[in-house]
């Protein structure tokens, strides 16, 4: 059988009335290398392995409508980041929310908690959320939200936030603690009575 530049096979995808070889032939050549690149983002196995099927999913849709300007692997790579990119968004989004919501729908759902114990949780809620907006950076306040309340990895934090310093996400983590460390020593001297 003759094999077919990557191009070649998106032209014969786009003028073929049944281009499913053509796009088989594209996705076994492609997704190994797509998967792997999604794992630098993701940090997890089985996310790199959904996010490169939407990659191609979001390739197939797109193919009638490629026109050669480049190399077929650079579209598909720049789909690829950008899919990485919008997930990676999303999910400091999320993080940030669940920083910044309130808890109390969770707090109403704990019927063992007495009332005047749930309002200081919430009250201490409010204090960590003001002190981490007021004392951390934004990337000690993204690297903080996505390991401490997402529970992602410190290297997957480190590629989530593209840090290239040599310690990545860890040096912002130790100074978000070291920082609320403070701010927590400095309001209980406030707050003891004598």
């Amino acid at each position: 059988m003759l094999q077919h530049t990557d191009e070649e096979l998106v032209v014969l995808i786009q003028t073929d009335p049944s281009p499913a070889r053509y796009q088989d032939e594209l996705f076994r050549r492609h997704y190994d290398r797509v998967a792997l690149w999604c794992l630098r983002y993701t940090g997890d196995r089985d996310a790199a392995l959904d996010a490169a099927q939407e990659v191609f999913l979001r390739v197939q849709k797109g193919l009638r409508h490629f026109a050669g300007q480049a190399k077929f692997s650079t579209w598909l790579f720049t789909i690829a980041r950008n899919y990485c990119f919008n997930e990676l968004s999303r999910t400091r989004r999320q993080a940030e929310v669940s920083i910044d919501a309130p808890e109390t729908a969770e707090l109403a759902n704990e019927p063992t908690m007495p009332v005047d114990e749930a309002l200081s949780r919430a009250e201490q809620l409010q204090q960590a959320r003001e002190w981490m907006t007021k004392l951390l950076s934004e990337e000690e306040r993204q690297a903080y939200s996505l390991h401490y309340g997402e529970g992602i990895p410190i290297s997957t934090v480190t590629r989530l936030l593209g840090l290239s310093n040599p310690s990545g996400a860890k040096a912002h983590l130790v100074s978000a603690r070291r920082k609320l460390s403070e701010a927590v020593r400095r309001w209980k001297v406030g707050h003891e009575t004598p």
